[in-house]
């Protein structure tokens, strides 16, 4: 195990919830979103939405702790670098598994895109973050 400056994580983990929060606003794929999963707009003003936000947000830190941890593996020193690990992290991890869960969801496969390549470009942010540290 590397040594991981913690306050870093917590930066990436922040900026990756940054992209999250935008990615999911109306104004780029909140209403398709809300569309594609059913929920609507009176269902997150009811609030219900500060438990999964914060367990989402626990789980974003811990990828972005293994993250941290994958980028010293490899010796990672500039953005080129980790936004190439980045992308095959996603590829290889979250994209796999958003597929394998969206196979069997029945869903539309915009909801597949929406939500996987959410963490795509939450991953290179978080990655320019980590390698600025």
């Amino acid at each position: 195990m590397f040594e991981v400056n913690y306050v870093a994580v917590l930066v990436a983990g922040l900026a990756s919830y940054a992209v999250g929060f935008l990615w999911y606003s109306d104004m780029i794929f909140g209403k398709a979103w809300r569309k594609y999963t059913g929920m609507k707009e009176s269902d997150i003003e009811k609030g219900g939405m500060m438990k999964p936000m914060l367990l989402g947000f626990a789980g974003t830190l811990v990828m972005m702790f293994v993250f941290a941890n994958v980028i010293n593996l490899m010796g990672a020193v500039d953005f080129s670098e980790v936004l190439t690990y980045a992308f095959w992290v996603w590829l290889g991890f979250v994209a796999t598994a958003h597929f394998s869960s969206w196979v069997w969801s029945g869903k539309s496969f915009n909801l597949f895109l929406i939500e996987s390549l959410n963490t795509l470009v939450g991953l290179m942010v978080a990655g320019a973050v980590l390698v600025m540290w």
